[in-house]
């Protein structure tokens, strides 16, 4: 085989590597969690629904309380995904352990009805 022949192989090998990547992507979703549940999930990509009960302000990010039942803090970076309280949310986001406690490290807040 030339190198034509080897990089037009390559080429094509990588195209469908991505697209078949791509395709999965669109399948695998957040596993859906309750606030009260969160400590006896294996997942780490989680959705969780429930009421700002509580919004405190660090400068560069805030920590949003949210609860249903019981209640999780949420780390929000980009401040203009920020509800007031009291609004009914749904969290996307990674769950992280922070001095032993659960959290939530928000990648999109989304005001639900």
């Amino acid at each position: 085989m030339d190198a034509s022949a080897v990089t037009k192989v390559s080429v094509a090998l990588a195209v469908i590597g991505l697209s078949a990547l791509w395709i999965t992507g669109l399948f695998i979703k957040p596993e859906d969690v309750a606030i009260s549940d969160i400590v006896k999930t294996g997942s780490e990509d989680v959705v969780i629904r429930g009421y700002v009960t509580g919004l405190r302000d660090y400068g560069n990010f805030i920590v949003a309380e949210v609860s249903e039942v019981k209640s999780v803090d949420v780390v929000i970076f980009d401040k203009r995904m920020v509800k007031s309280i009291g609004s009914n949310v749904s969290i996307e986001g990674q769950l992280r352990d922070y001095h032993g406690k659960k959290e939530l490290v928000a990648e999109s807040v989304r005001v639900v009805n």
